[in-house]
């Protein structure tokens, strides 16, 4: 029998987990202080239709944020409840589904885990050859519906730094002539400050370099650096690099200099939501640079006669808060005197003449005092009500009477010190309920958890073995048991991340996170040693106008937010479509409606995660293969499955183990009475035996159904490969601990791995002491130690630490990360002499193994008490390709080190890329022979065969090539959102399309329309960097661009007609243009190209105007140009314009310059300055487009296309802009020769 069992526990145990969600619940004991809570005004949101009054949040962490290949990335995620903090009931686990998305937004990894003791804790191992960028690990609960979390990490290739450096701008934001102020603070690897060590400073801008100094970094690790910016800058891209050489060490710190010129993306938010005439208003703002970087700002605050008000400064992420009284009819406008030459007024939101107004005296409010509101209102009918909530939940309220529609009064809220904390709603409703103004204001804790971390030695040694003990305490100091997250890693790594880009330890992030849109420079907010920390905190909260009202029009928020919505309402739903699909994927489909069912639930027994028993492991979940689940499974009983925690693990590293284990009875609660045990089995019942009714159940499902589009998203994963998706369960991880190697020699270091230590949930016994023991590796260098604790209770608390890892004597070759053959490579090495005597002879060996690189020999040296000494020396790279070792070692006296450090070395030579495209008939064969050349460099070769069958599948390619962050100038985002455009037009006419891809193109096309407009110029028209006058061809450019952007997503139809009026503008009235300004890039001044380009965008873009001089003008040079690529331009404009004569002229003169593979010969020069491939590509895309417009050039069409198949390598067409013609003309055939599908076979 027992066989039997668990020989099915697989089969049984997919239906099971989806039932869970249905069947089970657990009951949460009331604070004593709830009973008494007063009610809310009907128009907030109920707590049963976000889910219930229990509704858990996740916080994701990783041990450290740069990764590179081949490292593990260990994650961890906390469940908490959203306001009482505390974590799952013991003996409760959720189940999760982990997606990673890759730099482009696509799927590179997904599986599924399990929580214990309310933490998750699962690894992934970075492939081979992973790309490099920004990566973002998404959890998500489809069977319980708790918001998803989010968390952001990087794979890039680099070398851990001997310097551990930090710059900080004296300001986030700069202007011509201004005096920029820069601080430096380094400290060693190993510990200690390089005191005395010189600086070189320098100061580029737009690539010239406009200051060169030296300072010199003091006792404290920190130096000043001052230069003064020129006083005329065109572009403004502006870089301060420190080189700090500390003896044998030479280490460059590099930041981008915030420099501002004339854009700057400014927004206020009014404290209470609006500004109300004649009260004292307080008025919240935000700057950001063009690369959305915070920007200090200084100026006024001016009425329409430009008189000013009021003067404002930013103060903190390039947030700032002024007030002022502003009177009824009069407009306000923000002025920006400092950095100068920002011209732009900024206009303030308009004034009302009645509403309320909402304002507090404090930045932040202890647990033990009052919170106090001020509120003001004027020109309304009937009395106030002031309500104080946490998320929807109110905790105070207090009605205030209106004098002559009057209000001025303080609302002070006593609360109790269990009631709220963290981030409070305070509102402000009219006698007939409706919101007037809102504001966030923020209340400490009152419980915490202290930790301390101490070590077993004050320094270490490579190679050593430490011993951390952890003790927790309550703020008091009384000893409690809490669950410690614990991670152990190079500190010089963390070192890389700029301060305010780092990651928020656990308080802030239960605290903050979940509350507001973006958390940069997270660790000042909460830093009891800032004094500055409750203005930072209110200037946080006061900038998230974006959530006004949020629980008030909750569906609306959610639809136009979405996942960032579900976290700050803590919305707990599964919606019906998401119940479904993750149905199916385990037993073939039986959610039905059943989704409506589970939110038909009472308050008090809310869905909750699956209930655990002690008779087996919580690797039951991780060991289940359920793709091999047969369709009979979806019959199995409707019990749970048995799954429990997984006991303690000892300190190394090692994963959840699995065991042998039997199903449990059915663990749902049981009924305590009969409603209750009606309800439940009206759950086990088919969907098909009716259908409950009831007002929540409505509610609940018009809210399922509203976000059934965004749960569609979160599960497209298993849509793109269900099987492999479902194969994909992550065995639970809950520590890793490093391990010295067996055969480690002293003096000899090999091993760098950064991680040494990380636990996702470590429990302090009821004496809050907890002890943990662990290997160091090879470096000489420190170790940043973090504790995040949280209490059954709710309390949190945070600490860190660092551990030094030291050698008396050392030596650092600094390595270059990849190499090519043949390469001569001179390496800096690093000595260092840390004792207090002489070595004297200090010899080093390089040493290379085979084909190896070969090394220089070196001349001994001495090396004074304390002395660090640099050395270079050379190596000549062999004839080797992939990963090299290279072998250092060092002697001095009794001392000796050997370092052993890897790199790439990449063949010699060009890398080539061989493709081949055409058509094929039906019942016929194509081959194609490949030739590999006989000069190619051994072991180089690599092979992928991508097979297209259709122009879809290769436009698929191209599309997930295309797929990159904008970013640069105007050109340069256009090169990344243009071909994406064409892209979507194509997919937008075909089926079978991914719905991800379709997804994470579009999100890229709605952040480059949003910068591309940034780049208008003041006057009308575009520039590269938005400057004054703009520019005739690249506003025409613009223009096509915009136009078809159009066809796939919005574009402000102000914006279309606003540049097309200033292209016509710039017509010289002879058929030229006007060009007012220079040319950058490569784009050719040539009237031939700039004019007739210019025309042409008009025509395409449909404008109504009489352009007949221009199109003349085309038609005579056209035909006396010898620039095919002139030619083809021309005959599209003549064609545009209705001159079919002169169209049919050019027609066949380009079909005269059509050779037999189907390119276009004798185009000598473009635009954009396209030469070779690219510009043939071009005239022949623009041909393609003309002659489509006449049936008589047919063959000479079908000849092009081939030809532009067959240039189709790995989904691209050359350049940016051959690429973009390529797929112009690519929609536009396949639009005049669009036909039904038709099956075949490859």
């Amino acid at each position: 029998m027992i066989a039997a069992r668990l020989a099915k526990r697989s089969l049984l145990l997919a239906p099971l987990l989806v039932l869970a969600a249905v069947a089970w619940k657990f009951t949460v004991a009331r604070e004593p202080n709830e009973a008494a809570q007063p009610s809310g005004p009907e128009k907030l949101v109920a707590t049963a239709d976000l889910g219930g009054e229990v509704r858990m949040l996740t916080y994701l962490s990783t041990d450290k944020p740069i990764y590179r290949e081949n490292e593990t990335v260990y994650f961890r995620g906390v469940l908490l409840d959203h306001r009482t903090r505390k974590p799952l009931p013991e003996g409760q686990i959720a189940q999760a589904v982990v997606e990673i998305k890759g730099p482009k937004g696509e799927t590179v990894f997904s599986g599924m885990t399990a929580s214990e003791a309310s933490v998750l804790g699962f690894p992934w191992a970075i492939p081979s050859g992973q790309a490099g960028g920004e990566y973002t690990v998404k959890v998500s609960y489809p069977w319980h519906g708790f918001a998803p979390a989010e968390h952001k990490f990087d794979i890039r290739a680099y070398r851990a730094p001997r310097l551990k450096n930090q710059i900080e701008f004296l300001r986030d934001g700069y202007g011509p002539g201004d005096e920029v102020v820069a601080t430096l603070h380094s400290e060693r690897a190993e510990g200690g400050v390089p005191a005395g060590a010189p600086v070189d400073v320098i100061a580029r801008v737009d690539g010239v370099e406009a200051f060169r100094g030296q300072a010199q970094i003091d006792e404290a690790g920190d130096c000043t650096a001052r230069f003064t910016l020129p006083a005329a800058i065109a572009r403004g891209e502006g870089t301060l690099a420190l080189v700090i050489e500390d003896g044998g060490v030479v280490e460059t710190a590099s930041k981008t200099i915030p420099i501002l010129l004339q854009t700057v993306d400014l927004t206020m938010y009014p404290e209470g939501g609006q500004l109300v005439a004649g009260l004292p208003n307080r008025v919240y703002f935000e700057a950001f640079t063009p690369a959305q970087k915070p920007a200090d700002l200084a100026g006024a605050i001016v009425d329409s006669q430009g008189e000013q008000v009021a003067e404002f400064r930013s103060e903190h992420e390039g947030r700032g808060r002024f007030a002022f009284t502003p009177e009824a009819g009069q407009k306000y406008s923000m002025r920006i005197d400092e950095p100068a030459g920002i011209a732009a007024l900024y206009p303030l939101p308009e004034v009302a003449e009645k509403g309320a107004v909402l304002s507090t005296e404090q930045d932040a409010f202890a647990a033990d005092e009052p919170v106090n509101v001020q509120v003001r209102a004027a020109g309304l009918d009937g009395d106030l009500l002031v309500t104080l909530s946490k998320r929807e939940s109110v905790i105070g309220r207090m009605n205030v009477e209106a004098v002559d529609g009057s209000v001025d009064k303080v609302a002070k809220f006593e609360l109790a010190e269990s009631d709220a904390d963290g981030v409070l709603i305070a509102t402000v409703w009219d006698s007939q309920g409706n919101p007037l103004a809102e504001r966030l204001v923020f209340r400490q804790p009152a419980k915490q958890v202290r930790v301390k971390i101490s070590a077993d030695a004050e320094q270490y040694v490579p190679g050593g073995t430490a011993r951390l003990t952890i003790e927790t305490t309550d703020e008091s100091g009384k000893p409690l048991s809490a669950v410690v997250g614990l991670a152990v890693t190079d500190d010089s790594v963390l070192e890389m991340i700029e301060k305010r880009e780092q990651a928020p330890r656990l308080p802030v992030m239960v605290l903050l996170e979940g509350d507001v849109r973006e958390l940069a420079d997270a660790h000042v907010y909460l830093d009891a040693e800032n004094d500055e920390a409750p203005r930072q905190v209110d200037l946080l909260l006061g900038t998230q106008g974006w959530r006004r009202f949020a629980f008030i029009n909750t569906e609306a928020f959610v639809q136009e937010h979405g996942d960032d919505a579900r976290r700050v309402l803590a919305l707990q739903v599964v919606t019906m479509r998401e119940w479904s699909r993750s149905a199916s994927m385990f037993s073939g489909g039986i959610g039905g409606g059943i989704a409506v069912d589970r939110f038909a639930a009472p308050v008090d027994a809310p869905g909750a995660p699956i209930a655990a028993n002690e008779s087996a492991p919580v690797a039951q979940l991780a060991a289940s293969n359920l793709k091999s689940a047969p369709e009979e499974a979806a019959e199995a009983p409707q019990s749970a499955a048995a799954l429990a925690p997984a006991a303690e693990q000892p300190a190394r590293d090692q994963s959840a183990a699995g065991q042998d284990g039997q199903a449990a009875p059915d663990l749902a609660n049981e009924p305590v009475n009969a409603e209750e045990a009606k309800r439940q089995q009206a759950f086990r019942q088919p969907q098909a035996a009716g259908e409950p009714n009831g007002e929540l159940r409505a509610r609940a499902r018009g809210f399922a159904e509203k976000l059934d589009a965004a749960a569609d998203r979160e599960l497209a994963l298993f849509e793109r490969d269900e099987a492999a998706t479902v194969a994909e369960m992550l065995t639970p991880v809950r520590l890793y601990a490093h391990q010295v190697r067996s055969d480690r020699q002293p003096g000899q270091r090999v091993d760098f791995t950064e991680t040494l230590f990380w636990h996702a949930g470590l429990k302090t016994d009821d004496e809050g002491r907890a002890s943990v023991e662990f290997g160091l590796n090879d470096s000489v260098t420190s170790f940043r130690v973090f504790a995040d604790a949280f209490t059954a209770e709710g309390s949190l608390g945070s600490a860190s630490t660092t551990i030094e890892s030291v050698e008396p004597f050392y030596i650092e070759p600094k390595m270059p990360l990849e190499v090519t053959m043949n390469d001569i490579v001179r390496v800096p090495l690093s000595a260092v002499n840390a004792t207090n005597d002489r070595l004297a002879n200090v010899g080093i060996e390089v040493l290379a193994q085979g084909t190896q690189p070969s090394a220089s020999a070196f001349t001994p040296f001495d090396l004074q008490a304390n002395e660090r000494l640099r050395r270079l020396f050379t190596i000549r790279v062999g004839k080797f390709n992939g990963k090299a070792e290279l072998t250092v070692a060092a002697k001095a006296g009794s001392y000796s080190d050997t370092v052993t450090r890897g790199m790439m070395v990449r063949p010699l030579g060009f890398p080539i890329e061989d493709g081949f495209g055409g058509l094929i008939d039906a019942d016929s064969t194509v081959s194609h022979d490949l030739t590999i050349p006989d000069d190619m460099v051994k072991d180089s070769l690599t092979t992928r065969i991508v097979v297209y069958p259709t122009p879809l599948a290769s436009m698929t390619e191209a599309l997930e090539r295309l797929i990159q962050e904008p970013n640069g100038c105007f050109e340069q985002t256009s090169s990344t959102v243009y071909p994406l455009v064409m892209a979507q037009q194509y997919f937008m006419s075909h089926e079978g399309v991914d719905a991800s891809l379709i997804e994470r193109s579009a999100k890229i096309l709605d952040k480059g329309y949003e910068r591309l407009i940034g780049f208008e110029s003041p006057s009308g028209g575009f520039e590269w960097f938005g400057a004054d006058p703009g520019h005739d061809a690249l506003t025409a450019y613009g223009l096509m661009e915009f136009t078809d952007m159009s066809q796939v997503r919005y574009v402000d139809p102000n914006l279309l007609e606003r540049t097309s009026k200033w292209l016509l503008a710039q017509r010289d009235g002879k058929g030229g243009f006007e060009r007012k300004t220079h040319t950058l890039h490569c784009w050719l001044p040539e009237p031939e190209l700039s004019y007739t380009y210019n025309t042409w965008s008009l025509l395409e873009s449909g404008i109504d105007a009489d352009l007949s001089k221009e199109v003349a003008w085309v038609r005579d040079t056209a035909e006396k140009s010898q620039n095919t690529y002139v030619v083809a331009l021309a005959a599209n404009v003549l064609g545009l314009a209705g001159d079919e004569e002169g169209a049919n002229h050019l027609l066949d003169k380009l079909a005269g310059k059509q050779t037999p593979d189907g390119s276009l010969k004798d185009a000598t020069q473009s635009v954009v300055g396209s030469g070779g491939e690219a510009l043939t590509i071009e005239t022949t895309s623009l041909a393609v487009m003309a002659w489509l417009k006449n049936s008589r050039y047919t063959s000479n069409v079908e000849q092009s296309i081939q030809y532009l198949a067959e240039s189709c390598k790995a989904g691209r067409f050359g350049s940016t802009q051959s690429t973009i013609l390529a797929l112009q003309a690519i929609v536009a055939y396949d639009q005049s020769r669009a036909t039904p599908k038709a099956p075949g076979t490859l």
